[in-house]
């Protein structure tokens, strides 16, 4: 992946994060290594109100969710890699539902489908139309 690559930029700014369980360098190392398992990848705290450009200014980048995208074929084998990750949930988002798996003591366990997905909430929402998101995958990975 060359350097001006926008998924390259996010996971150098994971690699120079980590709190809480979220280890910046194990999981951009992990990304990079299985580069073949995934198309994009972004950090983010989704619905920022400007925090994130507040501590920019001081220096730090203020993000707690990893977003990544993957297909139907390899969605299987990168969830296997994200939990060893230990984020406090991790959310799948396919083209006709939303999952979500949390921590516990015994590892990570499917809670239910979120929610069945309506005209309005399909993935093609989230990613905008495109044909190739019939195939999609979205996993966001959340830390506390």
């Amino acid at each position: 992946m060359s350097k001006g690559n926008p998924s390259e930029v996010f996971l150098q700014l994971i690699e120079e994060n980590s709190f809480n369980s979220m280890d910046g360098k194990k999981i951009a190392f992990d990304l990079r290594r299985d580069r073949f398992l995934w198309e994009a990848v972004m950090f983010h705290r989704p619905g920022d109100g400007g925090t994130t450009l507040r501590d920019m200014a001081d220096g730090s980048y203020n993000a707690d969710t990893v977003t990544i995208l993957t297909d139907m074929v390899r969605e299987k084998t990168l969830y296997e890699t994200l939990k060893q990750w230990e984020p406090d949930s991790i959310t799948m988002l396919t083209p006709t539902a939303a999952w979500r798996s949390e921590r516990d003591d015994d590892g990570y366990r499917l809670l239910k489908v979120v929610r069945e997905l309506d005209r309005e909430d399909k993935l093609s929402s989230f990613l905008g139309s495109n044909q190739k998101n019939e195939t999609r995958v979205v996993f966001r990975l959340w830390w506390d």
